[in-house]
């Protein structure tokens, strides 16, 4: 028999001696390697041939194994690319020449996924396992550490479907250890780390949309959520800090996206910080779900300020598979049932929970918040057993539905619920009672947009008959937080034919339309001198364009000729959700389905419906264009947003 085949029969009867209980994950494993087999049973052959002191290595090596089935990097050619510039940088690299190597290179992107267990070899998990080890026993926590929270949190080489690299936890360690030199406790180098890299990788939108591996990320200035999430999270694991990823897969009552974070694992709990702070927390407030008003809000305001992300269940990803119930049959059951996915909403506060019953025949009902610019969309899901389904550890202030399939459509089982306080407060319309609502926007106002608008006030608007503005009049001052559509009224009789809008000192809020008003009828206007460019798109008939922006910048215009003006419009750079008289609106609501009351053209920028069911949740939808809309409620004369 030859070294090989003695290699093999010693390792495959590890496998079979080891535990009855791995033996079905571990050959299954071995199976799918197909070619790359032997490598895996290099790394068990290894482990099992050393001294008896090691045997934990050989627990964590089939560790390991059992569980990368599933696990892989997406890769191409131009991500090869990519990686390589970025890692041969000789400085920090910032969003823009990424994004722009990343556009050149994305027109020949043909992604594919290399599975672990095709790819990955005995070398790499070998030194992968011993990098854990001595990180995990020469950190002075190590007792905080068990052997189960080491082989979950600290001992695998990957998040997500990020590269990987050879000598990445070496390379880390090299980097960061001295932070953590003079900490005992696991929490206390947790939250040092945690504040170091934050601060050296801050966070930007970004062209590339799959993540590095870590060791050619550090040449990075700047990343995205997860991308920053994967490498504090190496840093972590390569110190020997059990870290995960957390995360909100979606907002419940906001945009298309979520937010992801790295949280500490002990055996007493999750610990992550929020936002600034640099002590981290069991129990923790969810970071990012704020939005921070930087300015005081007048009392006279005529919108919300208050929005607050809310999140229906957190999640983390595991490298270890999770048990997963049977994949119902219908559309929405991968949607809900990953094995690297574990429920984690309890551990940050998440702690509602609702019955549900119904007389439709349906064996799983799904729980669903509605996906911004589409429809319900499940987040989990529940047998249904003599009528009855429920639901645990949900997230407060939420709207949900609870869909079932009947002969493979969609049906709801009961109508749209708020759970607001622990409480369950069903959504269901009142015929008898209806009224009037008066809308003015499709989707809820954040705090970014007062923030944007706040520094406005003290520009003016002026007029000469000189082009070069020699002799200048003040036809208008901005004297309070503008909103969207915003009207100045002008004293002066005095005719004008050209007129400029100067911005404060400080002031870079970009101006997206300006309108000049005689007599109910707007006046032509073209661009005149300004200190910046494309003023056009301030006169384009577009309130989403804008010119460019500086600090104290000047718009100027000219008009077909000298006019007196009664009136100057303008609108703000916005996100365009308000309403709109050129564009064609129609409102819903929801009875165990959405329910149309019909399509409107407002002649003005508010809409006005009659008739509405009291108590009733609605969706206001753009027929023209956009899809940011999200449910509301209507209280008091006020959108409320959910």
């Amino acid at each position: 028999m030859n070294k090989w085949n003695l290699f093999s029969l010693s390792a495959l009867l590890v496998l079979v001696l080891y535990s009855c209980g791995r033996q079905t994950n571990l050959e299954l494993a071995l199976e799918e390697a197909g070619e790359n087999r032997l490598e895996l049973l290099k790394v068990i052959d290894h482990y099992q041939n050393v001294d008896n002191s090691d045997s934990l290595k050989l627990k964590a090596a089939l560790f390991l194994i059992e569980n990368m089935r599933g696990h892989g990097t997406v890769w191409s050619e131009a991500i090869d690319t990519f990686r390589n510039r970025v890692a041969e940088a000789d400085s920090l690299l910032t969003m823009e020449p990424l994004n722009t190597w990343w556009d050149e290179l994305a027109k020949n992107h043909h992604p594919i996924l290399k599975r672990d267990l095709n790819y990955v070899k005995a070398d790499f998990l070998i030194q992968n396992i011993d990098g854990a080890f001595q990180a995990w026993q020469e950190a002075p926590w190590q007792k905080e550490i068990d052997f189960g929270l080491f082989c979950r949190y600290v001992l695998p080489y990957r998040f997500e479907s990020e590269l990987l690299a050879y000598g990445w936890r070496d390379s880390l360690y090299q980097e960061y250890h001295t932070l953590v030199k003079d900490a005992r406790t696991v929490k206390e180098a947790f939250e040092i780390v945690h504040d170091t890299v934050w601060k050296r990788l801050l966070s930007s939108s970004s062209h590339f949309p799959h993540i590095l591996d870590v060791v050619a990320m550090q040449h990075q200035r700047k990343a995205m959520c997860v991308q920053r999430c994967v490498m504090l999270g190496a840093v972590m694991r390569a110190l020997g800090i059990p870290a995960a990823i957390d995360n909100v897969g979606r907002w419940a009552n906001y945009s298309r996206n979520g937010h992801a974070w790295a949280a500490l694992i002990t055996d007493k709990g999750t610990y992550s910080v929020y936002e600034d702070e640099r002590v981290a927390k069991i129990n923790n407030r969810i970071d990012a779900t704020e939005f921070e008003l930087k300015y005081p809000i007048p009392e006279d305001f005529p919108m919300r300020t208050d929005f607050k992300k809310r999140c229906a269940k957190i999640w983390r990803s595991t490298f270890e598979r999770q048990p997963t119930e049977d994949v119902a049959e219908d559309e929405w059951g991968k949607n809900v049932s990953s094995p690297f996915r574990m429920d984690v909403s309890a551990a940050y506060g998440l702690n509602n929970s609702v019955e549900i019953q119904t007389d439709r025949a349906v064996k799983r009902a799904y729980l669903c918040t509605f996906a911004t610019g589409t429809d319900w969309s499940p987040v989990a899901a529940s047998e249904v057993k003599n009528g009855m389904c429920r639901f645990e550890a949900l997230g407060d202030s939420v709207v949900y539905a609870v869909i079932g399939f009947e002969k493979e459509k969609p049906i709801a089982l009961d109508n749209a619920f708020l759970m607001l306080n622990g409480k369950k407060h069903t959504l269901s319309p009142d015929k008898s009672m209806t009224g009037r609502v008066v809308l003015t926007r499709k989707y809820p106002l954040t705090g970014k947009w007062p923030n944007e608008w706040a520094p406005m006030p003290g520009a003016r608007f002026e007029g000469s008959n000189d082009k070069n503005f020699t002799h200048t009049e003040v036809l208008a001052r901005v004297e309070q937080m503008p909103v969207f559509r915003n009207v100045l009224k002008v004293e002066s009789k005095q005719m004008y034919r050209y007129i400029r809008y100067c911005s404060n000192d400080t002031c870079d809020t970009p101006m997206a339309e300006v309108e000049f008003w005689n007599k109910g009828s707007k006046m032509k206007a073209v661009p005149g001198q300004s200190t910046v460019k494309k003023v056009e798109l301030s006169v384009d008939g577009n309130t989403l364009t804008r010119p460019d922006i500086a600090p104290g910048y000047i718009l100027g215009y000219e008009l077909e000729k000298p006019a007196v003006l009664d009136s100057i419009v303008f609108y703000p750079w916005n996100d365009d959700n308000f309403v709109l008289p050129t564009h064609e609106y129609e409102l819903f609501y929801y009875d165990r389905g959405w329910v149309s009351l019909g399509k409107r053209k407002p002649e003005t920028y508010t809409l006005t419906y009659d008739r509405v069911p009291a108590h009733a949740l609605l969706l206001l939808k753009d027929r023209t264009s956009g899809k940011e809309e999200r449910p509301f409620t209507y209280e008091n004369g006020e959108q409320m947003w959910w």
